[in-house]
This record gives structure tokens, sequence and C-alpha cells, in this order.
């Protein structure tokens, strides 16, 4: 398993480093985005169940293709999704919705969990940081989904109230948003 986190790890840090560099291109396909997040999402149900996180899928079918990059939008769902089981405590709860309307994926992610303060929040994106030291992540996940979310050319957002934490992820799926040399 540990072999497995540190590839993951490594994986992580490699396309951030492409992204620095301006090597990470888009590879836009048409397939169908609410199907590819449905099979990640349930992927997640054992760990959830494991943890007695109360886990809650709203994913709204869309039968028609769109057009996006498999590949970053598997990572910033897994991402996401790994992120809220992990810092949510047993019995906690985690939801994921999925929806696509007026060519625009969107994709929440909420869970219940410690309330982040002001300076928190606006510090989640940034590479290596970490609320605190007990943390065991490394602090580079957020900071590559939003990277891989600004070079789909969509929008993040992330705010905690009571004692949620939602992630808010805008993405465009009309073919007309990306250049030719982004089609795969």
């Amino acid at each position: 398993m540990n072999y497995l986190i540190n590839q993951s790890l490594v994986n992580q840090l490699l396309d951030l480093s492409k992204i620095d560099a301006g090597q990470l291109k888009l590879r836009i396909q048409k397939g169908n985005a609410q199907n590819l997040i449905a099979a990640l999402a349930d992927s997640f149900n054992y760990s959830a169940s494991e943890k007695n996180i109360d886990y809650h899928l709203d994913l709204k079918a869309y039968n028609e293709a769109v057009y996006f990059d498999k590949d970053t939008l598997e990572k910033i769902t897994v991402n996401l999704l790994s992120n809220a089981l992990k810092y949510t405590p047993g019995k906690g709860v985690v939801t994921c919705e999925s929806f696509i309307e007026n060519n625009k994926l969107y994709l929440n992610v909420k869970n219940t969990g410690v309330r982040l303060t002001k300076e928190e929040l606006s510090n989640l994106f940034t590479r290596f940081y970490q609320t605190d030291e007990q943390n065991n992540g490394t602090g580079i996940g957020l900071a590559l989904v939003k990277e891989l979310v600004e070079l789909h050319k969509g929008a993040i957002t992330v705010n905690s109230e009571n004692n949620w934490v939602k992630f808010s992820v805008i993405l465009p799926v009309d073919k007309k948003r990306y250049k030719n040399d982004e089609f795969y």
C-alpha cells in the first residue's frame, strides 16, 4: 500500500512540474463525463464503509457525450473524494454531486469534519500547505486539483460553514471552448 501512495505522490509531483513547464497539455475527447465520475465515486464506497462514513452520491444522468480531458477529470475527482474521506471522522458524512447544465460540468464534494478558518481556506490550494503538523497529507493534492481545473479552463472554490467543507468545480464541456491542438 505504501508503494501505491508513494507512486501517486511521485505522479502528482511530476504533473505539477509538467504544468509549471507548460508541458502538461489537455487531451480533450468526446465521452460521457457523468459515467466516468459515477464509476470513480462508486469506487470509494468500500473506504467510506470501512470508516463508518455516510457516503451519498447524487450524480445526475446525462446521456449526451460532452468534451473533456478524461485523465484530468479523473485526477480532480479522485483527489477531492479521497481528501473528503481522509478528513471526515467516523460517523461523518461525505456527499458527491455532479451534473451537466449549459455546457458546464458541476462537481461538488462536501464533507463533515473540522471547520476551516478563512486563513486555512485561502491557503488550501497552496503547494505543501497543511492545516496543522499532525496532518498526514503532503499538501500537493489540492494544489494539483486547482492547477488541473484551471488547465481545463474551469474554476474551483472552497467554503466552510458549520462543520462542513465544500469544494465546487465547474468545467466547460463544450467543444468550442477548446483549441484544435487540445483534442486527442
